[in-house]
């Protein structure tokens, strides 16, 4: 089974991301030489935007995503929205991963990350290190229903503390994934950056039989203030041998790889 606290970095794709300034997008990584052995199964990149925030940054980021009923209830895909601060030119990230069933309960891994050098955490739920390197990785397991919109939130709770949690769209329960604090003058969240949404691990060793991930990214929101979600381009590994497909409503992106 592929471990799900190790971080790699993955290149950037330009042409994916062309116009858009951004870091260089992160993918959850198996650990240990018969795990890397696996092949990866590819991503597709999306950006994110809400053009009327602040110039001076935000303080709180909310990404609706929603896990369809058609996607496999297996580790190795990873539904993830990626989060700059003004001060700082390294990134965090946050997401949603799906989960075998336990004792018929369907289940999803909640992550959130700073792959920023100096962050620190006292949560039980968080880390040391990210990327092979500095940083701090938070995740959490929960019950969860496929199909329902949960809320990705990242919010500021003290001058360079930063929480981030899960929220269940229709019960209001918050899953707290976890809280960091980030180095003196990290400064707030900027209005734009990228997300992914990976096959990161191939039980099946061949394009033809990667894991199913069907998701749906929504408007990201700041406040009262609303955004969109756009531009979604497969790349990597498997390019146009699986089964991809997106498409583009209302501010929302919708992206599918993979067979049952």
């Amino acid at each position: 089974m592929a471990p799900t606290t190790v971080l790699r970095r993955l290149p950037a794709l330009a042409a994916a991301l062309a116009g858009v300034l951004v870091a260089p997008l992160l993918a959850p990584a198996a650990a240990g030489a018969a795990e890397e052995s696996q092949p990866f199964g590819g991503n597709v990149s999306y950006s994110w935007e809400i053009p009327d925030a602040p110039a001076s940054g935000m303080t709180s980021l909310t990404m609706p995503m929603r896990i369809h009923t058609d996607s496999d209830h297996v580790d190795g895909s990873y539904v993830a929205t990626q989060y700059a601060f003004t001060g700082q030119d390294d990134i965090g990230y946050m997401g949603l991963q799906p989960r075998k069933d336990e004792d018929g309960r369907a289940r999803l891994h909640g992550v959130f990350s700073s792959f920023i050098a100096g962050t620190t955490s006292t949560s039980s739920t968080c880390t040391e290190g990210a990327d092979g390197g500095e940083g701090v990785s938070c995740a959490v397991d929960f019950d969860a229903v496929y199909g329902r919109t949960y809320d990705l939130e990242v919010r500021r709770t003290a001058a360079n503390t930063w929480s981030g949690s899960v929220i269940d769209s229709v019960t209001g329960k918050r899953h707290l994934i976890g809280e960091y604090t980030l180095p003196a003058g990290s400064g707030k969240l900027r209005n734009s950056q990228v997300g992914f949404v990976e096959n990161y691990w191939n039980y099946s060793g061949t394009c033809e039989g990667i894991q199913r991930i069907d998701a749906t990214v929504g408007r990201p929101s700041t406040g009262r203030l609303t955004g969109r979600a756009d531009a979604p381009k497969e790349y990597g590994a498997c390019l146009d041998q699986a089964n991809y497909s997106s498409s583009v409503h209302d501010g929302a992106v919708r992206i599918s790889r993979g067979w049952l």
